[in-house]
């Protein structure tokens, strides 16, 4: 074993009090347990088995204390174990992510939480002028658009593996009118990214249009494979949300014009899709949270002045209802979580306490900027919404009675004044290089 230093003492401490944990053991096991653990005697397979229960990040920690460890957390075996393990004790995760310029922030909300604490992951791992695309047991995928590629980025904020390599085929004409989607295949083990270029009407090609193209990379094959486009005539919303192996988007049907949600399998490559709640007027938003695909629907009737320049003058009207989709399979059923919740109040408050800020665009309300939920607490009280990425501040909404209350952010630099983006997240081992390329 490795000389005890101090941080190898901390990682013997714990490991010895999540041990006794653990095993149910008696007062003369437990000594006998521990005794046998500091002269290296432990069955691998013990080990292995109590280093899956521990949280990534002091798990990380005990790679320092004996090359045995050091290999066990490091193998693609135990790291597919490992995230299994919590995606199923993390069912009721309460953490998040966000991104603001080239800064990564993680954040618990908890119930009656005040304050969320952020905590910087990577220092500038992010090129600038990168976006989100989506997140997946633990990795992000990020973009970049440029006049010649669009390029990819994904990686593990918290093992620091990233592959920065991935380009998008080349369309001839790139337009921010695309859908980029990233999810995970648990039947091959497999992340891939889902691509289309949704100009045309996929079906019929104008003078001088493209018909719509789509293509799908897998993370093992290292390569784009061609797919049927979608089948919709165009989309309402580019957000891709991934959920249960399946990609989800909001468009509408190519002969009836009705709106819906359109679904891409992971797995098996192919589409379906979703009735929407019924009295469903645009706008609206796609969210995965604990698993379940969330929609989001706003009543927004807002006044606004268009010279000298576009500002609002009055929110009139703006209020957010939520469904859950219930029992994945044949047996689908939208539940009402939220009904008219009004965020005005909340939202001219902040309007008003960003007045004398720099940033122009922290005085309005735009259209692609929506209020979202990015997380429950623990018992599912309360779900947490943040405004807009442009008015930086979260309120908290008490599911049984309505009630809103702030909640401060503390740990935010200043770069923060752009704006941010966000979506829940869970730490993970998952390594790009490891399992899947």
């Amino acid at each position: 074993m490795a000389d005890k230093s101090p941080d190898h003492v901390g990682c013997l401490s714990m490991y010895r009090t999540l041990f006794r944990k653990v095993l149910p053991l008696n007062s003369k096991q437990k000594k006998n347990s521990v005794t046998s653990f500091c002269t290296g005697r432990l069955p691998l397979e013990l080990e292995s088995n109590i280093l899956e229960r521990i949280p990534v990040e002091p798990l990380l920690c005990l790679n320092c204390v004996c090359k045995r460890w050091r290999d066990e957390i490091k193998s693609p075996y135990f790291i597919k174990s490992h995230t299994g393990q919590f995606q199923i004790h993390n069912a009721n995760s309460t953490s998040f992510i966000l991104f603001s310029r080239s800064h990564l922030y993680s954040t618990n909300f908890h119930n009656n939480s005040t304050t969320l604490k952020l905590k910087k992951l990577v220092r500038n791992f992010i090129p600038s002028y990168f976006t989100m695309v989506g997140s997946c047991n633990g990795l992000l995928c990020f973009k970049r658009v440029d006049l010649n590629n669009i390029r990819l980025l994904v990686c593990n904020p918290i093992t620091g593996t990233t592959l920065n390599n991935v380009i998008v085929p080349n369309c001839g004409n790139y337009s921010w009118h695309h859908m980029i989607g990233f999810g995970y295949n648990c039947m091959s083990d497999d992340y891939k990214i889902f691509y289309s270029f949704p100009l045309g009407d996929g079906h019929v090609v104008s003078e001088g249009i493209q018909p719509a193209k789509s293509w799908v990379y897998s993370f093992k094959k290292n390569s784009w494979k061609r797919i049927q486009p979608p089948p919709h005539s165009y989309n309402l919303s580019l957000r891709m949300v991934t959920s249960n192996n399946v990609l989800y988007w909001i468009g509408v049907k190519p002969n009836t014009y009705d709106n819906c949600i359109f679904g891409f399998d992971l797995e098996t490559e192919e589409y379906h899709e979703i009735i929407m709640p019924d009295f469903c007027l645009s706008p609206y938003e796609l969210v995965n949270l604990r698993g379940c695909l969330h929609f989001v629907n706003y009543r927004l009737n807002c006044v606004y002045a268009y010279e000298p320049v576009f500002k609002l003058l009055e929110i009139q009207e703006y209020t957010m209802d939520i469904w859950v989709l219930k029992n994945y399979g044949s047996n689908r059923e939208w539940v009402k979580l939220i009904d008219r919740l009004s965020l005005k109040q909340a939202i001219e408050t902040e309007l008003e306490h960003n007045r004398n800020l720099e940033n122009p665009q922290s005085r309005s309300v735009y259209s692609y900027c929506h209020p979202l939920p990015y997380a429950y607490s623990e018992d599912e009280s309360e779900i947490l919404i943040g405004l807009s990425k442009h008015i930086k501040a979260f309120v908290c909404c008490d599911l049984h009675n309505g009630k809103l209350k702030r909640v401060d952010i503390n740990g935010a630099l200043n770069d923060w004044k752009y704006g941010y983006e966000g979506m829940p997240w869970t730490a993970s081992l998952v390594s790009i290089s490891s399992s899947t390329c």
